[in-house]
């Protein structure tokens, strides 16, 4: 069996840990010894010894020894059966559901000949409705699956607050070398993320999600600035002003559709597909401390002057440089991408690999509507007041991953997450069966075949790299060699030439900005009051905002933010400044080295 590279959980979670770096200046106040956050690695102590015959664990879970595919593992002796999580998004409209698809058959049967444990992939929603609100329904209803995963930490808080999430400091300290492949992958950082010092539970373990995956890239039309002889902007003037061209010459750029123009497709998702048109009116010296206190709405809401970015899309909007339904349709609805694909949109803000995935089709469909001189460039016009292009990212993290006190197999549960987490089962699921789902290049790299071409309906993708079925980590390649990697990324999306794929994925990591990570312990008040509801009021302000005649922006703007704040957003505001001082002292600054 592989063996655990060295750290038992208690004596990692107890040891003095290095604080993280990051950028920003001090303080004149003598800075308080800070209780140490997890997120760096103490010294290893000597690595447990390999799980052998006569463990009181095998046979307390009904466990053998059994060697598969040339390596041991363990392997429950009688059939285990296990519930795991699977969203279903069918993208493709060959697509079955998930748990229908060869994907998920290969799953049951790679678990049952490997652990032999029996899965049922139970399909949640990813957005109709959101998976959260599912999840949430099935939590209360003591249904969840036994494996289960969202980016919702506030659900797993809010239901481990009730008796309804196991905790994970228990279940890590006696069964960690059950997960040799997953510790490998996460280490530590990741596995003890959500560490609360104070009570020591943990609720979930948080996967990786690497930097260029984290945030959104803005795409323009290449063409349309070929036509027009405009070079992409560099500035947010320039970039309004290639809007205003886009608008004023629709009939050239579009003929019979000019009334279809839209220069710039906002979504009702106004923090986020606004997102890198607002943040750069975030001063650049904020201070770690106002990034912690104001940083509890993953949409920036209310992040310093976020109010006059916006104030730039209500004018856009008003000068008709918007798509002028946007707040008319929610994230399920397909018109936001279809009028993409039909090629009325000259630019968008999106996931940096969005125009390029396959089973959205946004790039090849449109070039099927207009020409496959239809092409999109990542740019990034839009400094901040110190001149600085910052895209703001939260910490390396993905989906939170917990078992609900229901699971009652956690042996099982353990070892599902750890034959994720192999590097074979890793590549297989990105990619599927050579010559059906991919071919190999004479390096080596991966070119996945496009869903139209896949000829058995059963292996096509709902999502590219199937990671919502590979819900450890981030949907990057990581194999552990970066020119494989890279190359097998680039040749991911069928149809699109790589290099506009690396092109975007680069601007992700020049301009990456994630502040320090403050490791306080999340407020009663936010469990109290946060999400879903205040992020729903968010979104409401957001787009009242935008759409309010320009006279009118900044009441109907304030009289939203009053509203919020009156709600729980200065509650929780308040409880993060406090908690800020109670770990770091009355500092502005997370610690440095």
């Amino acid at each position: 069996m592989k063996k655990l590279i060295a750290l038992l959980f208690l004596v990692a979670a107890a040891a003095g840990l290095l604080v993280l770096s990051a950028c920003g200046g001090g303080s004149d106040a003598p800075a308080p010894t800070p209780r140490p956050p997890v997120g760096v690695e103490a010294t290893p102590t000597p690595p447990p010894a390999e799980i052998i015959d006569g463990d009181p664990r095998l046979h307390r879970h009904g466990l053998e020894i059994a060697t598969v595919d040339g390596e041991e593992v363990l392997r429950f002796i009688n059939t285990q059966p296990l519930t795991v999580a699977a969203w279903n998004r069918p993208a493709h409209e060959r697509s079955p559901s998930i748990s229908a698809s060869n994907w998920g058959q290969w799953i049951r049967d790679e678990m049952l000949r490997v652990h032999n444990v029996a899965v049922t992939l139970v399909e949640i929603p990813r957005w109709e409705p959101p998976e959260e609100q599912t999840l949430a329904a099935l939590l209360a209803a003591n249904n969840a699956p036994d494996v289960s995963y969202t980016f919702s930490m506030a659900t797993i808080d809010n239901f481990a607050d009730m008796g309804g999430v196991r905790d994970m400091s228990p279940i890590l300290a006696e069964y960690m070398d059950f997960i040799p492949n997953l510790y490998e992958l996460y280490g530590m950082e990741m596995l003890t993320w959500n560490l609360n010092h104070d009570t020591g539970q943990n609720w979930a373990l948080t996967g990786p999600h690497p930097d260029a995956d984290l945030r959104n890239t803005t795409f323009v039309r290449e063409d349309w600035l070929n036509t027009l002889g405009i070079a992409p902007p560099t500035t947010l003037d320039e970039f309004e002003r290639m809007l205003e061209a886009f608008r004023d010459n629709a009939e050239l750029l579009l003929g019979a559709d000019a009334d279809q123009m839209v220069p710039f497709r906002l979504t009702e998702d106004v923090g986020w597909t606004g997102d890198l048109i607002f943040t750069p009116f975030i001063p650049d010296g904020i201070t770690d401390r106002d990034w912690f206190v104001y940083g509890f709405d993953d949409r920036r809401f209310t992040q310093p002057n976020i109010k006059e970015g916006i104030r730039v899309l209500n004018r856009w909007f008003n000068n008709d440089l918007l798509w002028r339904d946007f707040s008319l349709h929610t994230g399920g609805d397909p018109r936001g991408n279809d009028i993409i694909r039909l090629g009325f949109v000259g630019s968008f803000s999106a996931g940096w690999d969005l125009p390029f995935r396959a089973a959205d089709g946004l790039t090849l469909h449109m070039q099927d509507n207009v020409g496959e001189e239809a092409n999109w460039i990542a740019i990034q016009p839009f400094p901040n007041d110190a001149g600085n292009r910052r895209q703001f990212v939260a910490q390396n993290t993905d989906r939170h991953i917990f078992f609900p006190v229901t699971n009652n197999n956690v042996a099982a549960s353990l070892l599902y997450l750890d034959w994720l987490a192999r590097p074979s089962t890793r590549q297989f699921m990105m990619f599927g069966p050579e010559g059906i789902t991919h071919t190999r290049t004479p390096d080596g790299a991966f070119m996945t075949i496009h869903n139209d071409d896949i000829e058995d309906d059963l292996w096509t993708f709902s999502i590219a790299r199937n990671y919502d079925l590979l819900f450890i980590m981030g949907h990057s390649v990581v194999f552990g060699n970066p020119a494989q990697e890279a190359a097998s990324l680039a040749l991911g999306f069928p149809g699109i030439e790589p290099e506009r794929v690396l092109a975007s994925r680069q601007m992700n990591v020049n301009y990456l900005f994630r502040p320090a990570r403050a490791v306080v312990p999340t407020p009663q008040a936010q469990l109290d009051f946060g999400s879903p509801g205040l992020n729903a009021e968010a979104r409401a302000v957001l787009n009242r905002a935008v759409v309010a005649p320009i006279a009118d922006f900044d009441a109907v703007f304030d009289e939203g933010m009053r509203g919020y704040l009156a709600m729980g957003g200065q509650q929780i505001i308040d409880a993060r400044r406090a908690a800020w001082i109670a770990v770091y002292g009355d500092v502005d600054w997370v610690p440095r080295d």
